[in-house]
């Protein structure tokens, strides 16, 4: 299950080096986006969300994930994308209506979740001048996509708006780990998704031929 909100890690007594690149990953039980980590261990891809802890990571078995089809690989792709920035004070007459944008949304019960929204348009506002800090006193009418209120307008201010990032994930770790799972799956080319999948040829050894060079040997169970 995703992260409630509740029930964050202790803070470490020392920082520590962050050896994995950063993601943002949508929830499938809620549907909101948390920041998350990804390795693969026991033949499996584990996401870890940030700062909640580790009984709340989500699994997703190899063997399950190649007997599936290439939409359902597609899908869990899809929920994986670079973290989205927050709005600077400065940005604010950047942004066109249009724009995509993570949303804070503040739920019955005090759990803060973020959901995509998208501009309506922006009511320009005087800004301030904060300890020599620029601050934005505009608001932001927004469309919520997704979340307990999809559909519905909300009127926000700066503070709870981030802006969607169009760049491609670059996850080493993720990428492999799913183009292999999609070679598995049986449709490499990525064309005939609407289709039913066929299982995917196995040469000597149990190992599927069309898998990628290296794939099962770092992937693979390790019965």
């Amino acid at each position: 299950m995703p992260p409630s909100g509740r029930k964050p890690k202790a803070a470490p007594s020392e920082p520590r080096r962050r050896l994995q690149s950063r993601l943002e990953f949508r929830a499938t039980v809620d549907g909101a986006w948390y920041e998350a980590r990804v390795a693969v261990q026991c033949g499996a891809l584990r996401v870890m969300y940030e700062e909640f802890l580790e009984e709340q990571d989500e699994w997703y078995d190899l063997a399950a994930l190649a007997a599936s089809s290439v939409r359902d690989v597609a899908k869990l792709r899809a929920r994986f994308r670079v973290p989205s920035t927050p709005l600077e004070d400065t940005q604010c007459c950047d942004l066109q209506a249009g724009a995509r944008l993570c949303v804070s949304c503040l739920l019955d019960g005090g759990d803060l979740k973020f959901y995509d929204a998208v501009l309506d348009s922006v009511f320009p506002a005087a800004h301030e001048i904060v300890d020599g800090m620029e601050r934005c006193a505009c608001r932001f009418a927004v469309q919520w996509s997704d979340g307990p209120r999809a559909g519905s307008m909300e009127e926000v201010g700066i503070e709870r708006v981030c802006c969607v990032q169009s760049s491609p994930v670059q996850d080493p770790v993720l990428i492999e780990f799913l183009d292999g799972v999609t070679k598995l799956a049986g449709d490499a080319n990525r064309e005939t998704v609407s289709q039913e999948i066929c299982v995917a040829p196995v040469a000597e050894g149990g190992v599927h031929a069309n898998v990628p060079p290296g794939f099962q040997w770092k992937f693979g169970s390790s019965e």
